[in-house]
């Protein structure tokens, strides 16, 4: 698993391979910097801070957003909020512990709109957060690549402990494969066996099938090679500096499938205008199906976005005014994507707690 200082180590050593410090300062977290999140840690028990973060407020809005949960839809996010207490438990240890009912949900509402997309198989996330969406996409056997790019310390650690928890040996974290570094004891097997009067131990070449792969802000170059059916941004378009965030967009336009799609649930509450977001995909060949806050009458928690390119069979590229941007496409996926549950019931907190307390074993 990943630490505090393989990471710090690691991100050295790619700062000093750097030709330029405008690009190392453009990628960092300057919105985070500014309001005092901590972005660096001390240890990992520093973590326990953020496991409930970004999304404070918003269980019942979210509820609204969705519906409410159908049965199946209640067992599914009752399940996620188990595996966290486990994994948290496991982490850092028992007791009184937060449960992130509003950024679990949150997490929910976005895995609930990328399912319905249905082309999911590869899915690339950009600042996943407390990154909970983990929770519901290890779990579902039509994503065979998830993939993660973060740049801040304290929420890539976060996101790595949990995605080596629910993914295990199918789990990549990039930011400890920078190094290439050879073993010592594979190139001189016949000088130890001289030097040590011990069994000289077995090794086995043996690499399994990856599922899951966590990229820190210097290995962005390494996705170039891949393609991606949904690219998905958690609340960080306006968030990141302006060359940063061209940066990603060019990056999106070269690996996202033709028919796939970028979802930004939030756009981030930075000071990149809107405006400027929307010109930039536009110029790499971008189309808005989406940009709203309320579809068909139900008022979302945050505005969302939805751009797709050229391939998409609902590409229009039609630059226009940013009031004249099209609130919803009307093309049914898109609906589809965003309708409200036909069989779900609105639930509590209390009501999901006394659930996930039953699912424990608590009564």
């Amino acid at each position: 698993m990943i630490d505090v200082f393989t990471y710090r180590q690691t991100e050295s050593l790619a700062r000093q391979s750097g030709l330029s410090w405008r690009a190392m300062q453009a990628q960092l977290p300057h919105v985070f910097n500014s309001s005092g999140f901590p972005v660096k840690i001390e240890a990992i028990g520093d973590l326990k801070m953020i496991v409930d973060t970004m999304q404070e407020n918003r269980f019942e809005p979210y509820m609204r957003e969705l519906g409410g949960l159908s049965d199946d839809e209640m067992v599914l996010f009752v399940a996620a909020l188990a595996d966290y207490m486990r994994w948290y438990t496991g982490l850092f240890g028992g007791g009184v512990l937060t449960v992130p009912l509003s950024t679990m949900l949150a997490h929910y509402a976005l895995y609930r709109k990328i399912a319905r997309f249905g082309q999911m198989s590869r899915i690339l996330e950009v600042g996943p957060g407390c990154g909970y969406l983990s929770f519901y996409l290890q779990k579902d056997a039509r994503v065979t690549s998830y993939c993660q790019v973060e740049v801040t310390e304290s929420f890539y650690l976060l996101q790595s402990l949990l995605n080596h928890n629910l993914y295990g040996e199918s789990f990549v974290d990039h930011a400890k494969t920078g190094l290439e570094l050879k073993n010592i004891e594979i190139l001189t097997p016949s000088l130890l066996s001289g030097l040590y009067d011990s069994e000289q131990s077995a090794v086995l070449d043996y690499r399994p099938a990856v599922r899951c792969e966590h990229f820190p802000w210097w290995r962005l170059g390494d996705l170039l090679e891949r393609q991606f059916d949904v690219i998905t941004s958690n609340a960080n378009f306006n968030e990141m500096s302006e060359p940063a965030f061209i940066t990603y967009a060019t990056l999106f336009s070269q690996i996202l499938a033709p028919g796939g799609m970028i979802l930004a649930q939030c756009l981030g509450g930075g000071p990149l205008p809107v405006e400027r977001i929307v010109r930039v995909f536009e110029s790499l060949g971008f189309a808005v199906a989406m940009l709203t806050d309320v579809v068909a009458g139900n008022r979302l928690t945050v505005k969302n976005a939805v751009l797709i390119k050229d391939g998409h069979p609902s590409y229009t590229a039609q630059p226009r005014p940013l009031q004249q941007l099209p609130q919803m496409s009307s093309e049914y996926w898109l609906y589809n994507m965003f309708d409200s549950s036909q069989s779900g019931t609105m639930r509590s907190r209390e009501e999901v707690l006394t659930a996930l307390r039953q699912t424990l074993g608590g009564g």
